[in-house]
């Protein structure tokens, strides 16, 4: 098979099943969510430099959030949302958001990425526990957000007041 007609295949096969994911409207509210974290707070580095957010797990979450960030920027600052494979690349990140469905996968998501810079934000009920900053709560078909108390007064990023008092903060046990 020649190299032209094998990369054919390859995107007749594959495009389809990409543009074909929708995301639930719950994915697009807590997006919504996302955004305005990414809004509502100070990031360290170059005030021309992109801001990265990290998608972690569901692709489906991951398409809700694309949609919201396309063309946005802080004012200065672009957004750029990276689909990410490896625990690893999120290090790079300003804000990860791990949609990962398994205790195992998130707590092993969460192992690398804390106290490594970047908000990490989740939507499991034992997401603090385990030692992420925000969870995403659905509660009466409303997304809100609990955080842990820490990040108040974290020296990576400075997150305003006004956005957290729509939260719940909570001080954490630290499952690791």
């Amino acid at each position: 098979m020649s190299l032209h007609r094998a990369l054919w295949v390859l995107l007749i096969t594959v495009l389809p099943s990409a543009a074909t994911v929708q995301p639930q409207p719950e994915d697009l509210m807590k997006s919504a969510v996302v955004v305005s974290f990414l809004r509502y707070t100070r990031w360290p580095g170059g005030e021309s430099a992109p801001i990265r957010v990290g998608v972690i797990g569901r692709r489906e979450f991951a398409v809700a959030l694309r949609r919201l960030l396309e063309g946005k920027s802080d004012g200065k600052r672009p957004y750029r949302l990276h689909e990410l494979h490896s625990r690893e690349e999120g290090r790079s990140c300003h804000l990860v958001y791990v949609a990962a469905g398994k205790d195992a996968e998130m707590r092993s998501a969460l192992a690398a990425l804390v106290h490594t810079g970047p908000l990490i934000m989740g939507e499991d009920h034992r997401f603090l526990d385990f030692g992420g900053d925000v969870n995403l709560l659905l509660v009466d078909g409303r997304v809100g957000f609990e955080f842990r108390r820490s990040i108040a007064t974290a020296a990576r990023f400075t997150i305003s007041s006004r956005l957290l008092r729509f939260g719940q903060a909570r001080g954490c046990k630290g499952a690791f």
